[in-house]
């Protein structure tokens, strides 16, 4: 959504009387809120969460994944090889309650129960989870040109434009959920630039031209309460740093 309007700049009887001297072009752009497609993801299973993976899909058509696979690195033969935990459950005492929490990240699957607790997405790959909505990203784009005719031979005409976006909810780059609601981690940018010109026009032939301008490129990408082990209820600092939600979005 947006518009645009340009014409001679003039005062009559003072400024510009001719209306062949000095223009100006002036646009307005406003994003809107646009429609998503469906996007399909693979997430943690409840089961897999408590240590059960003797439901695990491990391969894109929806298979499963043996459980004869999940080994117990403390448990190995004469041979040194590791053997499987029975029926691919790991024990619960076997378990870092802290390394369970971060899971907590992950929505619960919603997909359609189709084959082994998912289905084919579009694209032929198995998932358990999609999400589809609205990309909420208030915005601006704002652009002034100005032209000054000086005189046959002398041109010139400065612009400047000021954009910038606020990309929020699922669709944004940073995801912010239902249980983000009061944290901070959205993603904004800002591309303000300047610029000049100014032409002389020496002969035929000659023509000679000066260009001046300026640009700035800036990216916010904020993570507070939302990613810090307090919220997830991790208790031991060491498997945890003030970087961790990071990998984990």
């Amino acid at each position: 959504m947006g518009g645009n309007i340009g014409g001679p700049i003039y005062v009559p009887g003072h400024v510009n009387r001719t209306k062949n001297k000095l223009f100006f072009f002036a646009q307005e752009y406003l994003p809107t809120t646009a429609p998503q497609d469906p996007r399909y993801y693979t997430v943690p299973t409840a089961r897999e969460r408590a240590g059960d993976f003797n439901q695990s899909v491990g391969a894109q058509n929806g298979s499963l994944y043996a459980a004869s696979k999940i080994v117990d690195p403390l448990n190995k033969n004469s041979a040194g090889v590791a053997q499987p935990f029975p029926n691919g459950v790991v024990p619960a005492n076997r378990i870092d309650p802290n390394m369970v929490k971060p899971l907590n990240v992950f929505p619960l699957p919603n997909a359609p129960n189709v084959i082994n607790g998912g289905a084919i997405s579009p694209t032929g790959a198995w998932y358990n989870y999609s999400l589809q909505d609205s990309l909420d990203r208030p915005g601006r784009q704002n652009s002034l040109r100005t032209d000054y005719n000086i005189s046959g031979k002398w041109r010139m005409f400065v612009r400047g434009t000021n954009e910038g976006t606020h990309n929020k909810g699922a669709n944004s780059t940073v995801n912010r959920y239902a249980r983000m609601s009061d944290a901070d981690v959205d993603y904004a940018l800002t591309g303000p630039n300047l610029g000049a010109t100014i032409t002389w026009i020496a002969s035929p032939t000659l023509v000679n031209e000066a260009i001046i301008g300026y640009g700035l490129w800036t990216e916010s990408q904020i993570y507070r309460d939302a990613g810090s082990r307090n919220c997830y209820g991790i208790s031991s600092a060491s498997i945890c740093r003030n970087s961790i939600h990071r990998k984990i979005h």
